[in-house]
């Protein structure tokens, strides 16, 4: 039986990406046991669509860390791999693996501690229902550990909204001043917004120096 009707790809089935690659860099590190690659990807949005997600390729890969414009990647969103081929006729093929969420992680090195995690993860409560939960004590025991009592503490909230990113960046604040070291005024707020983020709002917790935040932000 003849199939290649079902082989066929037309130039009008094709849909422009949401994102170019200009610039692409790989680094492996080969080790006994395994091979580590860094990626570096110098990308560009394409669409004026904002909500269009940015999905990576890739597959059967232990993701050890994520970072957006030397940010590290927040929890809260849904990633997802994806693995493009062509056949021998040319034709592309797109198989896209299930949609992954990052867990609350800590990072910490010579400039500091922080902390990345969605705002449902930040708003969950302990097994009882009540108190601060242990996300909010984790934070506050390594802000201590790590920092000197007169070192800025920033909230970075990001939300849909001003608002609703001015609420999330001011519950944060109220639980974590009473718990650090120092002056409840060294925890300072920002916030940003943008209209893809989490229905909860994403929060990103650090004491290393601030960087200029882009337009927009505040």
């Amino acid at each position: 039986m003849n199939t290649d009707k079902h082989l066929r790809k037309y130039l009008k089935d094709y849909q422009p990406p949401d994102f170019s690659i200009s610039e692409t860099q790989l680094e492996f590190h080969l080790e006994a046991g395994c091979t580590r690659v860094l990626s570096r990807l110098k990308m560009q949005r394409m669409t004026s669509d904002q909500s269009a997600p940015l999905v990576l390729d890739g597959i059967e890969l232990n993701l050890l860390e994520l970072r957006l414009d030397g940010t590290p990647a927040a929890p809260g969103y849904t990633y997802s791999y994806v693995l493009e081929a062509w056949d021998k006729a040319g034709n592309q093929r797109r198989f896209v693996g299930d949609g992954f969420a990052l867990p609350a992680y800590r990072r910490d090195d010579a400039t500091g501690p922080e902390f990345l995690v969605s705002g449902a993860q930040w708003r969950a409560k302990d097994a009882a229902g009540h108190g601060p939960s242990a996300l909010v004590m984790e934070a506050a025991n390594w802000f201590n550990l790590r920092c000197e009592p007169t070192r800025p503490i920033r909230v970075i909230a990001t939300h849909r909204t001003v608002n609703e990113a001015a609420i999330l960046a001011g519950s944060v604040s109220a639980a974590l001043a009473p718990l650090v070291g120092g002056d409840p005024g060294r925890v300072v707020v920002e916030t940003r917004t943008e209209t893809g983020a989490p229905r909860a709002g994403t929060l990103h917790l650090t004491a290393r120096p601030a960087r200029n935040p882009p337009a927009g932000d505040s």
